[in-house]
């Protein structure tokens, strides 16, 4: 009889993630954690989160890794999107500004072409920067590009400055070093800090709660072969995310895995932003602040910490 011969397929569900984002997931798929947990997966590669994301509401994916512009942009959508962030798992302090000068002072940003990927944390650190250092953001002119793009358009000089991150920024100063050009870097430390957060839909999540559990359990044992052996994890994250070059331990350093809650710093930060844009997007100004707690759901991942092993 035919259905004694048919395969069992396993379950799996598709995420949509960029290689520069969710070191831990990286890991538990090198290490064969999500086997481990029976977790049957199909990544899906994007150039950055917020395509993931839109991926998720067109219904092409089942779940996206995330960061803050994603969320707080998606707060201002009508009709509400029944989108939930389920857990973070990195904190992430990567995003810079290279400029294609040396000694530049922050000021002199101004008049400058900024290639940078609007609505991405690079876009986000950018006028954060500006705001600083008390530079108007009309004075700047800003490129729309591709994060893939943008290191090129430096190197050619079709643009003046990048906004964007690691592992992107380190591999084109390797470049400009070997080509023997002068830069300037401007990094994000203790000015702006991303989070980056799993996200699904209301209806996959109900549906596939074990499964989400089970793969929360995966990204637990990445986190705990970080702690114990550390060179072998960044070894394995430097050539996911193809940091090229020596230093990829001073750039990795800039991600911080974290398998955590969903918490009122992560709102708060959220928040910031749901102001910036309100404030500064002409599609959105004026729009009330939109209540970003209704995009989180930790109880998923608060029975996964509570469950006895």
């Amino acid at each position: 009889m035919a259905h004694f011969t048919r395969k069992h397929k396993k379950k799996s569900f598709t995420l949509g993630t960029s290689k520069d984002i969710s070191a831990l997931l990286w890991v538990a798929e090198q290490k064969g954690f999500l086997a481990d947990h029976d977790v049957h997966m199909d990544l899906v590669n994007v150039s950055y989160a917020g395509k993931a994301v839109e991926m998720l509401i067109d219904g092409e994916i089942d779940s996206a890794i995330a960061v803050e512009p994603n969320i707080a942009y998606l707060g201002y959508a009508t009709p509400k999107i029944p989108i939930k962030c389920l857990f973070s798992f990195e904190k992430r302090s990567a995003d810079n500004i290279l400029v294609a000068r040396e000694n530049v002072k922050p000021q002199e940003l101004a008049g400058m072409t900024v290639g940078v990927m609007p609505r991405t944390t690079g876009h986000i650190f950018l006028m954060r920067f500006l705001e600083h250092h008390g530079i108007d953001k009309r004075a700047v002119k800003l490129k729309p590009l591709s994060p893939p793009a943008i290191p090129n358009a430096l190197l050619r000089g079709e643009i003046d400055a990048a906004g964007v991150w690691h592992p992107y920024t380190h591999n084109t100063m390797i470049a400009m070093d070997e080509l023997g050009m002068p830069y300037t870097h401007f990094s994000s430390h203790g000015l702006y800090r991303s989070e980056v957060v799993f996200a699904t839909n209301k209806t996959f999540m109900a549906k596939h709660k074990p499964m989400i559990q089970n793969f929360i359990k995966a990204i637990r044992d990445a986190q705990n072969f970080l702690k114990n052996d550390k060179d072998t994890a960044y070894k394995i994250l430097a050539q996911r995310m193809k940091i090229t070059g020596k230093g990829y331990e001073h750039v990795l350093d800039h991600f911080h895995p974290e398998l955590d809650k969903i918490g009122k710093d992560y709102i708060e930060n959220i928040e910031t932003l749901g102001q910036w844009i309100r404030e500064n997007d002409t599609e959105h100004k004026g729009k009330d602040l939109p209540n970003y707690w209704d995009y989180i759901d930790n109880s998923l991942l608060l029975d996964v910490f509570t469950e006895k092993e």
